[in-house]
C-alpha cells in the first residue's frame, strides 16, 4: 500500500508567490527610488546653491553676492548664518578698504608735505646765497648778474632779465641778461639797453608794486607778453624791485612750459627781487 501525491500544484503555487515577491519588490524599489529622489530636490538643491554661491565669492573675491533664502527649515537657517557671515566679511573688506585708502591718502599729503618743505628749504638756501653773493657786490651791473645767472642755474628758468624803471618816459630799460638767455634775448630784441614801453597791464601792475603771474601767454593779446610767446616761452613771472615804496625796475623770468611756475616759485622770486632792490639801493647809496 503506498500513497502517490503530485506537488506540481505547490511547485507552481510557490513560483506564482516568488514572483509576486519579486513584482513587489522591484515595484518598492522603484517607489524609494521616485520618492528620494523628489524628496532630495528641497535638501539637496539649496545645499548645492550654497556651494556654487561660496565657490562664487572666493573666486571673485565679491563679498556683495547672497545666497538664496532656503525656507524655515535646517536648510534656511543654514543659508541664513552663511549671508551672515558673508555680511560681516564684506563689512570687515569694506572698513580695511576705506582705512588702507585713508592711510594711502595721509602718506600722499606726508610725502607732498614733506616735499613742500624740502623744497622751501631749497629755496631759503638759495636766496641766502644769492643774497650773500649781492652783498658781495658794489655795483648794480655785478648784482644784477649774479642775480639772473643764479637763476638760470639754479631755479632754472629758460629766460630772465632785469630791466630799470624810468618813470618819466613810462618805460623799461633792460640793464643785465642772463648768460644762457642772451640768445634769445636777442631774437626778442630784449638785450641790454633795449627799452620796452609800458603798453601791457601786466608790467603797469608790477610797477604799482604788485607781483604778476601769467601761466599762459598765449591768453594774453598784447604786444609785450606775444613777443615773449613768440620765442617759445608760455609762463611768465614779473617782480617789481621795491625800495621805499618806490619801484625802480622789475625782474622778469619765463619758461616754456605753460604753467610753469608754481606758487612756492613765484614767493621765492617776490621774496628775491626785495633782496635785490635792497643790495640795489645800498650800492647805489654805498657805491
Amino acid at each position: 500500500l503506498y500513497m502517490l501525491f503530485d506537488m506540481q500544484g505547490i511547485y507552481t503555487r510557490l513560483g506564482l508567490f516568488a514572483g509576486f515577491a519579486v513584482l513587489v519588490l522591484m515595484g518598492a524599489l522603484l517607489l524609494a527610488l521616485f520618492l528620494s529622489t523628489w524628496l532630495q530636490r528641497p535638501i539637496s538643491g539649496p545645499i548645492l546653491a550654497l556651494a556654487e554661491t561660496a565657490q562664487a565669492i572666493a573666486t571673485k573675491k565679491d563679498y556683495s553676492v547672497r545666497a538664496a533664502g532656503g525656507g524655515k527649515n535646517e536648510i534656511g537657517v543654514l543659508t541664513d548664518a552663511f549671508n551672515d557671515m558673508v555680511a560681516g566679511i564684506q563689512q570687515r573688506e569694506t572698513a580695511l578698504r576705506s582705512a588702507n585708502d585713508a592711510l594711502r591718502v595721509e602718506v600722499s599729503e606726508r610725502k607732498h608735505a614733506e616735499d613742500r618743505v624740502q623744497s622751501q628749504l631749497a629755496r631759503l638756501a638759495q636766496l641766502h646765497q644769492i643774497t650773500r653773493a649781492t652783498g658781495e657786490r658794489q655795483d648794480l651791473g655785478s648784482i644784477f648778474q649774479v642775480v639772473v645767472r643764479s637763476l638760470e642755474d639754479q631755479l632754472p628758468v629758460d629766460f630772465t632779465c632785469i630791466c630799470l624803471y624810468d618813470e618819466n618816459a613810462d618805460t623799461l630799460s633792460v640793464a643785465s641778461v642772463g648768460t644762457r638767455s642772451e640768445t634769445l634775448a636777442a631774437q626778442l630784441a630784449i638785450t641790454e639797453q633795449a627799452r620796452i614801453p609800458i603798453d601791457y597791464e601786466g608790467v603797469l601792475k608790477c610797477v604799482r608794486g604788485h607781483l604778476v603771474y601769467e601761466p599762459d601767454l598765449n591768453v594774453v593779446a598784447t604786444d609785450f607778453p606775444q613777443r615773449i610767446a613768440k620765442g617759445g616761452l608760455r609762463s611768465l613771472v614779473i617782480a617789481p624791485l621795491l625800495v621805499e615804496s618806490k619801484v625802480f625796475g622789475v625782474l622778469l623770468a619765463a619758461r616754456q612750459l605753460v604753467n610753469g611756475f608754481s606758487s612756492g616759485e613765484c614767493e621765492f622770486l617776490r621774496q628775491l627781487s626785495e633782496h635785490v632792490a635792497l643790495a640795489a639801493h645800498q650800492a647805489q647809496l654805498y657805491g
